[in-house]
């Protein structure tokens, strides 16, 4: 069931962080596709131009499509570079980490008691490479319905980022403006964006679309972001 928004809200955190919002329908095109990611769009764009950590122009208005594991409002944008980010407006009160603890406790417990011969560290790099390629690995692939034929390919491109993520979560990297740099919600989009890329399915100009459109009602956008701010 989806929840139900203090829609007020989240256009005051939107002007609070220093942008601009004007509300306006989302073309079809693009929802369709942020909805394959996981997520849900609403009729609000979000002039980013203002914000210096977000190498970004325009945004939209999401939601997680499983409001019951995350129930917190973002705005979806397409960087400079290509990459897909996610800018939080109001952060998801939902904890995962007793579920966490538990799976991690019962996994590790059941490799504890695998009888096995004295290893060295490339056994166990090989044995640890094999395990999660056949299991997390292979589950994702499955879920996200990656065909056959790129099997191959989604899994040398995708174990990469997977053991980036890993290891930056482990060490607690973060970002040149102090924040973690593995994002909940963004590594949860990855195995979609990739799977698109590799299947050639990200319509080309969409976001460029969608950008000149947001240029378009810039006079709206500013005249918005001044009205809501008098009332913050």
């Amino acid at each position: 069931m989806e929840k139900e928004r203090n829609w007020n809200e989240v256009k005051e955190k939107i002007v609070s962080m220093g942008a601009a919002f004007t509300e306006d329908k989302v073309s079809d095109q693009l929802s369709a596709y942020i909805r394959k990611l996981g997520y849900v769009t609403y009729p609000i764009l979000v002039d980013l131009r203002a914000l210096e950590t977000v190498d970004a122009q325009l945004g939209v208005v999401v939601t997680c499509v499983n409001e019951e594991t995350n129930n917190g409002v973002y705005v979806f944008v397409v960087l400079r570079n290509h990459s897909y980010g996610l800018v939080t407006v109001i952060p998801s009160t939902i904890s995962k980490a007793p579920m966490v603890r538990r799976v991690s406790g019962d996994m590790t417990a059941a490799i504890l008691g695998v009888d096995h011969p004295p290893l060295e560290p490339f056994d166990m790099m090989e044995i640890a490479m094999h395990t999660l390629l056949n299991t997390f690995l292979t589950d994702i692939r499955i879920a996200y319905h990656i065909p056959d034929e790129y099997k191959d390919a989604f899994l040398k491109r995708y174990l990469a980022v997977f053991l980036r993520d890993m290891a930056h979560y482990y060490n607690g990297t973060l970002d040149k403006d102090g924040k973690p740099l593995v994002n909940e919600e963004i590594v949860n989009m990855q195995p979609a964006c990739l799977r698109d890329q590799l299947l050639g399915l990200v319509p080309d100009g969409m976001i460029e679309k969608e950008e000149r459109k947001g240029e378009s009602d810039e006079k709206g956008a500013s005249s918005n972001a001044e009205t809501d701010t008098s009332s913050v």
